[in-house]
């Protein structure tokens, strides 16, 4: 065999395995291939012998060949499709656990909605019961038709049945801003303006001072003219819920301290007690 009719025809059968489907194609090509090279490209052309001289060794070594590439590369196909099938079906896991890992942190969030309005409403219940029952029973005391009050009683009745009432008013207005915050969709929308900061904490300890007033405030602000974008009525009822925290938990006789101070680009707000402290072992989840 003096030509490159076989080199060709190895070719063929690398090509018939690699682009069939079924193992039997490559050995088919591999033995058509023999018989093909024997009949037309070995003497005497154009007939099938082997009965010359190293013949049968010659084709059963092609045909060995033939039939090794063959199957090698269906085996190479066959790993090529596997990986590809792998990497398909890691691509749709993939997929799959994004798409349940975002259905779990969307239940999750509505699971702490519901927490967080739950736990609203009980602190709500819990703020709006306090002032109900001061108007309840300063109101009580005025119409009760018996009573000997003197004039000076009658007004101050009055005036901390307005003073709750104003109270009321301002929880209410706090309820309404949570609506107003965040919307539907879950958006915060802050309605941010330069503030004197000097003016929030003065607004925000009078009515504090005017709901305890034998409470001790000590108040400290910069003594330069300090303007930071804010909500003015959210960082009030912060500054509000953290000095009425400190006198529901430490007592009117100790001192509460307000201080505002510059720290580079940022306004800190500090509310400062005296009371007996947090176990310490709660510490760590406080923010949970």
């Amino acid at each position: 065999i003096d030509n490159d009719a076989p080199v060709i025809y190895v070719l063929a059968a690398i090509l018939i395995s690699r682009m069939t489907y079924r193992m039997y194609y490559g050995i088919v090509a591999s033995m058509v291939s023999t018989f093909a090279i024997n009949y037309f490209f070995t003497f005497p052309y154009n007939f099938f012998t082997l009965s010359i001289v190293g013949y049968p060794i010659d084709f059963v070594c092609f045909l060995a060949v033939t039939l090794i590439v063959s199957m090698l590369t269906y085996q190479l196909r066959g790993e090529t499709d596997k990986a590809i099938r792998h990497e398909q079906e890691t691509v749709e896991l993939y997929e799959k656990n994004r798409k349940l890992e975002e259905e779990r942190a969307a239940a999750e969030m509505e699971v702490e909605k519901e927490k967080m309005h739950s736990n609203l409403l009980r602190a709500v219940s819990h703020d709006l019961r306090t002032p109900l029952t001061a108007v309840a029973g300063a109101s009580s005391m005025l119409i009760k038709p018996d009573s000997r009050l003197s004039p000076e009683e009658q007004h101050k009745l009055a005036s901390d049945i307005h003073e709750e009432a104003l109270w009321l008013t301002q929880m209410v207005e706090n309820l309404l801003s949570i609506t107003r915050v965040q919307g539907d969709n879950g958006a915060i929308h802050l309605k941010e303006r330069a503030e004197l900061v000097e003016e929030i904490v003065e607004e925000s300890v009078t009515k504090v001072r005017r709901r305890f007033p034998n409470q001790e405030i000590d108040v400290r602000v910069p003594d330069e003219i300090l303007l930071v974008p804010m909500d003015a009525m959210l960082i009030e009822q912060v500054l509000i819920n953290l000095m009425e925290n400190a006198v529901r938990h430490s007592g009117v006789k100790d001192k509460i301290e307000v201080a505002v101070c510059r720290r580079g680009d940022a306004a800190a707000f500090t509310v400062r007690d005296h009371g007996v402290g947090i176990d310490e072992e709660e510490l760590p989840h406080l923010f949970s």
